[in-house]
This record gives structure tokens, C-alpha cells and sequence, in this order.
């Protein structure tokens, strides 16, 4: 049983499609074709049904697929029992969201890249929603997050660390000093918002929605950066996480606000599909991000 065949079946039982396998493998479709009807006529049974352009997993292609991921996982292991992490080669893909990309994975790309310095890292920032749907299409080997804990049978979630989201003001701002504020006081203040789309955002808006309160912010933007330094050039009010915010308050740039009724949370997670092969280097960045977690 060739390791080049179960390759191929892994792939074309991800993309649901064979040319695509070829493509992503770098082989020809005939090869790929030829490679599963070899691997069918070993095994004596049919892992896949054609019907027409669609091709899908048969029962008995579910069931090997688990062995398959196995033996391609031991053989990657086998691959690099022995290999120096500073001469491994290849490519790994990380999805995350703007803010953490921002302001928790500098470090960890640094760490990385001084252990495994040939690997290359491709970032790919977009909504926690197009993140998954991009796991599950295997075009991202993991997604780093700030979101509700998501539960998928196709998942598994490495780690998750609780963070607060705060309402960060500047300093001049007329509830910058005061105590225990409550919600329904500052909703007509003027505030910096993100997507609706933004877990946190969705958080805050559906406890908003909760005390029948609204907020109606006069600029909305894609970056917590961007938010964090309108916060700190204008007198408004922005909800961002605590992590995106803490340097500047540290700096006395922004302030946060003591809202005594909403304590907004959520959790920094690590997420790969369980049918993902964790290559050395996969392994090396999530291990990068935890160390980077534990230590914040």
C-alpha cells in the first residue's frame, strides 16, 4: 500500500473532487485517479461513489479514512524522527482574526521562525465564520480565535484561555474617572465599533439587546487597531478585548471604564480539524502560541 496512494484518498475525501486533489498534490488527475483504483483493488472494496460529478465517501471509505490519516501521520513522524527542527522544510497556514494578529502573534512568529527558520507561515485573516469554513476545506492547517467555544465533531480544540472585552475610553472622557457606570448611562455617548460579524461584537450587542438598550456608533471599523487609536486621539468609547488595549492603558493613552453591570468574556482557543495530519511544524506553532498565552 503506497503512502502516495493514501495521500490522494485523503485528499480527493477532502475536496470532494478530483481534479482539485491533483492540483493541491501537484499530480496529474489521471494519477490520482489511477492511485485510488489501485488502492480500491487492494482493499477490495469501493471508497468512493461517482455519481455523475459528484464524488463522495462511500461507508467503507468513512471507515478507512481514520486508518489512512493514521498511517500518513506515522509516516511524517517516521519522516522527521531524527530531523534537526532548524531543517525542516514546507508551508503551514494559520487563520486568525485582525486583532490577534495585531497583538498576540508577533511573538510567536518570532519564537517560531528561530526553531523551524525554513518553514514559511502564511496568515490568513478573516472572520471566525470564513475561518472554519476554510478548516473544514483544508485550506488553513489551524485557526488561532477570540470567540464563543465552538462545538464540531470535525474539530478538536487544542487549548482555550478566558479573556475579558472591555469598554475602553480616552482619557478625557467624562466617565474616565468614574465608578461602577452603568450601561444605560453611556449608550449616547459617541462610540468606535467593529463588524457585527466580531464575536465580541456580537456579545456586546446581544447584551445590549438583553437590557433593551442600544448603540448607535457614529464610525465602524475593520481594525482594533484603527479603533484603539481613534479611542486615544478622540473623546469616544470603543468595546475591544483587553488584550488589543492593555499597552495603551499601561501608557495612559486610553482608560477602562468600570461598567458594573456587563462582564464580557470569551476565549482565546486553538482549533484544527481532527482529520488534519500535525506535522512537526504545525505542532511547533501551536506550541509557540500556548507559551505565549501562558506568559501574557
Amino acid at each position: 500500500m503506497d503512502i502516495r496512494g493514501l495521500k490522494s484518498f485523503m485528499a480527493v475525501a477532502e475536496y470532494k473532487n478530483f481534479t482539485r486533489a491533483a492540483e493541491v498534490l501537484g499530480y496529474s488527475q489521471s494519477a490520482v485517479t489511477i492511485q485510488i483504483q489501485q488502492l480500491e483493488s487492494e482493499l477490495g472494496l469501493q471508497l468512493f461513489d461517482r455519481i455523475g460529478k459528484k464524488v463522495d465517501l462511500t461507508e467503507w471509505g468513512y471507515a478507512f479514512l481514520e486508518y489512512a490519516d493514521e498511517a500518513v501521520s506515522a509516516m511524517i513522524r517516521a519522516e522527521n524522527f531524527n530531523a534537526e527542527e532548524s531543517k525542516i522544510t514546507g508551508t503551514i497556514r494559520i487563520g486568525t482574526m485582525e486583532s490577534l494578529m495585531m497583538n498576540m502573534l508577533s511573538k510567536s512568529i518570532t519564537s517560531f521562525n528561530n526553531r523551524f527558520p525554513k518553514v514559511k507561515v502564511e496568515i490568513i485573516t478573516e472572520s471566525s465564520t470564513n475561518l472554519f469554513e476554510m478548516l473544514n476545506a483544508n485550506e488553513i492547517d489551524l485557526v488561532f480565535l477570540f470567540d464563543y467555544r465552538h462545538k464540531n465533531v470535525n474539530w478538536i480544540r487544542v487549548c482555550e484561555y478566558e479573556r475579558k472585552i472591555v469598554f475602553v475610553a480616552n482619557p478625557n472622557n467624562r466617565f474616565a474617572r468614574k465608578k461602577k457606570i452603568k450601561l444605560k448611562d453611556i449608550v449616547d455617548e459617541k462610540f468606535v465599533l467593529m463588524p457585527s460579524d466580531d464575536s465580541y461584537q456580537n456579545l456586546f450587542r446581544t447584551t445590549l439587546a438583553e437590557k433593551q438598550l442600544m448603540v448607535r456608533p457614529f464610525l465602524q471599523l475593520e481594525s482594533t487597531t484603527f479603533a484603539r487609536k481613534t479611542v486615544e486621539n478622540y473623546d469616544c468609547i470603543s468595546v475591544l478585548p483587553e488584550y488589543a488595549v492593555n499597552k495603551s492603558v499601561e501608557e495612559g493613552k486610553c482608560v477602562i471604564l468600570d461598567i458594573a453591570e456587563c462582564d464580557l468574556k470569551l476565549w482565546l482557543q486553538i482549533c484544527h480539524h481532527k482529520n488534519k495530519v500535525i506535522t512537526p511544524a504545525i505542532n511547533g506553532f501551536m506550541e509557540e502560541i500556548i507559551n505565549a498565552l501562558e506568559n501574557d
